[in-house]
C-alpha cells in the first residue's frame, strides 16, 4: 500500500454504503487507551451532525449541509436470539448522512463502528478489490488507511433501504473509505465513507471501472474529490 499525502493525491471509492470511510481512535487524544466504560455500556449518539462515542472515545462533526437520516445496527437483524443470551461480541453500527439535491442523494457520508470478537487485522483493507487508489490519509491530524472505488449501492442492503425509505434516490458514485483500528484491545475499526454521485461530475460510471483507462481529467476529478472529503469533517 503506497504512503501518500491524502490532500495531494492525484489518484484515488467496496465503497458501498454499508462496507461503505472512518474516523479512527485518534480523532480524540488517548481514545485507544480509554478503559473507563465497557462496550456493554457504550453510548454513541448524533446531535447537530456531531457523532460522539464514549467507548472508544471519538467525536467528529459532519458539515451542516448534510442531513442525518439515522442509523442501522446489525444486532437488530439477529433472529431467534434467546432473551438471556449475552450481548453479541461482533456487530456493525452505521450512521448515515446525505446532502440532497431535491430527492436525489448528491453526496453521502457513513460513519461506522465495527466491533470484532478479536483484534482487527492490521491489513483490514487487504481483501478489497478493484480499487482506484490505496494508501494513507490524514483526518484530524492522524493517519488512516484508505481506498477509493466505484460504488453501486445494493438495493436490498439495510443502509440503502434506509435512504430509499426516507424518499431519496441513489445512483452509482465514487467513494473514499478510510479506517483505523481503535480500542484498548484493538478490536474496533472506525470507518468513514464519503460518496459522490457521478452524475454531477460529467463522467459515466462505466468510465471509472478500470483504473488503466482513466483519463487525465478523471484523475484531476479524483484529486478534487479528496479535497471535498477533507472539507466535510470537523473535530
Amino acid at each position: 500500500m503506497r504512503q501518500t499525502s491524502f490532500p495531494k493525491s492525484v489518484r484515488l471509492a467496496l465503497g458501498v454504503f454499508f462496507v461503505l470511510a472512518c474516523l479512527g481512535a485518534a480523532i480524540l487524544p488517548g481514545c485507544a487507551g480509554f478503559t473507563g466504560v465497557s462496550d456493554e455500556k457504550a453510548v454513541r449518539t448524533v446531535s447537530e451532525n456531531r457523532f460522539t462515542s464514549n467507548f472508544p472515545g471519538i467525536s467528529i462533526a459532519v458539515a451542516p449541509q448534510f442531513i442525518y437520516l439515522g442509523s442501522v445496527d446489525s444486532r437488530d437483524f439477529i433472529q431467534d436470539r434467546p432473551e438471556d443470551a449475552p450481548p453479541p461480541s461482533r456487530y456493525l453500527v452505521s450512521h448515515i448522512f446525505v446532502e440532497p439535491d431535491n430527492q436525489r442523494v448528491k453526496k453521502a457520508v457513513t460513519i461506522q463502528v465495527l466491533k470484532s470478537d478479536k483484534p482487527i487485522d492490521p491489513y483490514f483493507f487487504g481483501d478489497v478489490k478493484t480499487t482506484l487508489d490505496t494508501g494513507t490519509c490524514e483526518v484530524g491530524g492522524e493517519k488512516y488507511k484508505y481506498y477509493t472505488q466505484l460504488t453501486y449501492p445494493p438495493p436490498r442492503n439495510p443502509l440503502t433501504r434506509l435512504i430509499l425509505d426516507k424518499g431519496y434516490k441513489l445512483n452509482c458514485g465514487l467513494s473514499i473509505t478510510a479506517g483505523r483500528i481503535a480500542g484498548p484491545k484493538g478490536d474496533y475499526l472506525f470507518k468513514l465513507i464519503y460518496i459522490e454521485d457521478l452524475i454531477y461530475s460529467g463522467f459515466s460510471c462505466s468510465s471509472y471501472q478500470r483504473r488503466e483507462a482513466i483519463s487525465k481529467e478523471q484523475l484531476e476529478f479524483l484529486n478534487e474529490l479528496t479535497t471535498r472529503f477533507n472539507s466535510v469533517f470537523f473535530k
